[in-house]
C-alpha cells in the first residue's frame, strides 16, 4: 500500500473545493502528477477513522477497468493515502484533465448547462452510455455500490470516455464480509423507490439510477417517468408509475424525441427496470446487460442520406430527426456536429464512415472512444477546392478571349 506524507507532495495549484475537503494538483517525489484530496478538519474529527479504514480497504482491492490499451481512468480510485505519523489527512487519486466535461453538460441539452455543452450526436450518446456502464460494472465487481449516481458525478472527455468521481463516498462490501457504508444523499430525480425508506446504498439502486441516466442521455434530458400532460414531482411520478415506456396510453413530453427512437432491446431493459424492478430491485438489469445491448445497437446504426450526423437504430426506417424537424421546425441541438464512434477491433481503432453504420465492437467490455475527425468534412472541403479551380479556369478563358478580340482591331 502506497503512503505519502503531506511534506512529500509538492502543491502545484488548487484544483477544486467541496464540502468535505480541498483537492490539490500535486507532484510526488518520483515526479508523478496526482490529485490530492485533503479533508477539512471537521470532517476528519467526525469521520476520519472510518474514512481511513474504507480507503485502506479500497487500496487493497482495486477494480480492473478494461481500457482497450488507452491511458484513461474510468474510476478515480485511490492510489495512495496521505499520513503524517498516525494522523490521516486524505488520499491521492488520478489527475483529471481540465478539458473534461461534466456529464450534465451533455445530458442537459436545453437547460442551465447549454453554454458549456458540446454538440453530440445520438451515436456519440450511445457510446457514452456504454462507457458509463463499463465504469459502473467495474465498480460493482469489487463489491461496491456508488449510491448517488447522477449527471453531476461523472465527466466525459472529447473521445466519449467516462470517469466516475467522488469514490470516497461509495459503500463497500469486502471479501471478508466487512461493510463500509456510503455517505451523502441521493437526488430525487435518480432515487430508486426503496431509497425512500433506506439510506443503505446497493448495486440494485445503482441499476435504477443508471437506467434513468441512459434514458435521459438518449431522449434529450427527458426523465423516463415524464409524460405529456403529467406534472408530478419525481418521487410521486415514480410511485404512480407514469412511465411512457410501460404504458402505451402515456406519451413522452412534446419536447422529447419519439419513444420508438429507443430500439426494442433497450425498451425491454427499461421495462424490466421500471416495471417489475420497481418493487423487486433484484430483477433490474445490471450495467453489463445494458453495455451488451448498446454494443449490439452500435453495430446496426443507420445514417440519414440527407444529414449524415442523424443516426438511429432499426427497426425504424425513417430518420427521426428529420421527421421531427419537419413537424416542429426545430433542429435538435445535439445533432449539428458529426461525431461517429470509433470502436475496438482486435485492439486497434477501426475508422468508420460517416455515411455507413459503425462496425460492431469485438471488445464490449472496454470503454469505446469516439471518432474525432469527419470524413464528410473532408469531402465538403474537396468539393469547395474543385469549384475554386473551375472558377479560376473560367476567368483565364474569359481574359484570353478578351485579349484575342482586342488584338484583332
Amino acid at each position: 500500500m502506497k503512503v505519502f506524507s503531506p511534506d512529500e507532495l509538492s502543491v502545484i495549484r488548487v484544483a477544486g473545493r467541496g464540502g468535505e475537503g480541498t483537492v490539490y494538483e500535486v507532484t510526488t517525489p518520483a515526479g508523478e502528477r496526482l490529485a490530492y484530496k485533503r479533508y477539512h478538519p471537521d470532517v476528519l474529527s467526525q469521520r476520519g477513522v472510518d474514512l481511513e479504514r474504507k480507503l485502506r480497504a479500497m487500496l487493497t482491492n482495486p477494480p480492473h477497468v478494461p481500457s482497450g490499451g488507452m491511458d484513461h481512468a474510468a474510476l478515480l480510485w485511490p492510489i495512495a493515502i496521505v499520513m503524517l505519523e498516525s494522523n490521516f489527512y486524505g488520499f491521492c487519486m488520478p489527475l483529471l484533465s481540465d478539458t473534461n466535461l461534466k456529464l450534465v453538460s451533455i445530458v442537459d441539452a436545453r437547460g442551465r448547462q447549454r453554454s458549456a455543452r458540446e454538440d453530440w450526436t445520438w451515436a456519440a450518446r450511445l457510446v457514452i452510455c456504454h462507457n458509463l456502464c463499463i465504469a459502473l460494472s467495474a465498480l460493482h465487481s469489487v463489491g461496491a455500490a456508488y449510491g448517488d449516481l447522477n449527471e453531476e458525478n461523472a465527466v466525459v472527455n472529447r473521445d466519449g470516455l467516462v470517469t466516475l468521481l467522488d469514490l470516497d463516498s461509495i459503500s463497500l462490501q469486502t471479501t471478508d464480509g466487512t461493510y463500509y457504508p456510503g455517505s451523502g444523499a441521493t437526488r430525487d430525480d435518480w432515487r430508486p423507490p426503496e431509497y425512500s425508506e433506506s439510506s443503505v446504498f446497493t448495486q440494485d439502486g445503482d441499476s435504477w439510477a443508471l437506467a434513468v441516466q441512459i434514458y435521459m442521455l438518449l431522449m434529450e434530458s427527458t426523465r423516463p417517468y415524464s409524460a405529456s400532460g403529467v406534472g408530478y414531482p419525481p418521487v410521486e411520478a415514480v410511485r404512480r408509475g407514469t412511465f411512457p415506456v410501460l404504458d402505451p396510453s402515456l406519451l413522452p413530453p412534446r419536447s422529447s424525441p419519439p419513444l420508438d427512437l429507443l430500439p426494442p432491446s433497450l425498451r425491454a431493459l427499461f421495462k424490466r427496470t421500471f416495471g417489475a424492478g420497481k418493487d423487486r430491485p433484484e430483477l433490474r438489469p445490471r450495467a453489463s446487460e445494458y453495455a451488451t445491448a448498446i454494443t449490439a445497437i452500435l453495430g446496426t446504426l443507420r445514417s440519414c442520406p440527407d444529414v449524415p450526423s442523424h443516426v438511429w437504430a432499426p427497426p425504424r426506417t425513417v430518420c427521426p430527426w428529420c421527421e421531427r424537424n419537419r413537424s416542429a421546425h426545430d433542429q435538435p441541438p445535439h445533432q449539428n456536429q458529426i461525431r461517429i464512434p470509433q470502436v475496438f477491433s482486435g485492439g486497434q481503432l477501426a475508422e468508420s464512415s460517416a455515411r455507413s453504420a459503425p462496425p460492431q465492437s469485438t471488445e464490449s467490455t472496454a470503454q469505446q472512444p469516439l471518432k474525432r475527425k469527419s470524413r464528410t468534412g473532408r469531402v465538403i472541403a474537396g468539393v469547395g477546392c474543385a469549384f475554386l479551380i473551375i472558377a479560376i479556369l473560367l476567368v483565364i478563358v474569359v481574359m484570353a478571349g478578351t485579349l484575342m478580340l482586342l488584338s484583332s482591331f
